[in-house]
């Protein structure tokens, strides 16, 4: 299960993003970590066997994590966005109705 979660820290400021960051670094079930502008300050993706197993990563890593403020989190349904090769070797984007990229 992939899970999308929108991370807002108390501060914006170097003081707040390193420790943020480096703890991010120690969970391997974060798979991907973003600084984005918005209202969020990070976009993280987490995947784990279940919900169940995605609640337990909430509880015990992403509340933990220095300096947050508000966590969002949305489970993934399904992707549409997976990259499929045609015979030339062209790559095409399903979720955009096959053009090229």
């Amino acid at each position: 299960m992939i899970t999308i979660v929108r991370i807002t820290l108390e501060r914006q400021t170097e003081a707040y993003l390193n420790p943020f960051e480096e703890a991010v670094r120690q969970h391997p079930e974060i798979e991907d970590c973003f600084l984005t502008t918005g209202d969020a300050n990070y976009l993280l993706r987490a995947s784990t066997a279940s919900a169940a197993a995605y609640e337990e990563v909430y509880k015990t890593i992403h509340s933990r994590l220095p300096g947050v403020a508000r966590i969002h989190s949305s489970l993934a349904m399904r992707s549409g966005s997976a990259t499929y090769q045609d015979g030339a070797g062209v790559g095409y984007n399903r979720a955009t109705d096959l053009i090229p990229q």
